[in-house]
């Protein structure tokens, strides 16, 4: 399977990276929200983990830009702000699942494994 990370923060990324590619998925990672689309159209992802709060894109936007590009992709948001309000939480409501921040790692692996194949 093959995951799609996109966060602002390095060290979130290279923890993710190493935990998913640790436990079998192939993974890439991105920045910001428009080199995480650049990503998705040139190589379809299972999955994109983003977070939520980023600046340029948020993880709402860049969830429906991705259904645009590859609508079978799952979205995962991640989310340390766990009061979603008005358009972001019905954008949210789109995504696979929204993970609040901290979570366990051992959850994201198994939410990816069990997950139905598109």
């Amino acid at each position: 399977m093959n995951v799609l990370i996109v966060d602002d923060e390095a060290i979130v990324r290279e923890i993710l990276a190493t935990i998913l590619s640790d436990n079998g998925f192939e993974v890439r990672t991105a920045e910001s929200g428009q080199e995480g689309l650049r990503m998705l159209a040139e190589v379809p992802a299972d999955f994109l983990i983003t977070d939520l709060l980023m600046p340029h894109m948020s993880g709402t936007e860049l969830l429906e830009k991705a259904r645009q590009v590859h609508p079978d992709t799952k979205v995962i948001l991640m989310s340390g702000h766990v009061d979603l309000d008005g358009t972001m939480a019905e954008s949210a409501s789109d995504a696979y699942a929204i993970l609040n921040k901290p979570f366990d790692f051992r959850q994201l692996v198994e939410l990816l494994s069990n997950a139905p194949s598109a």
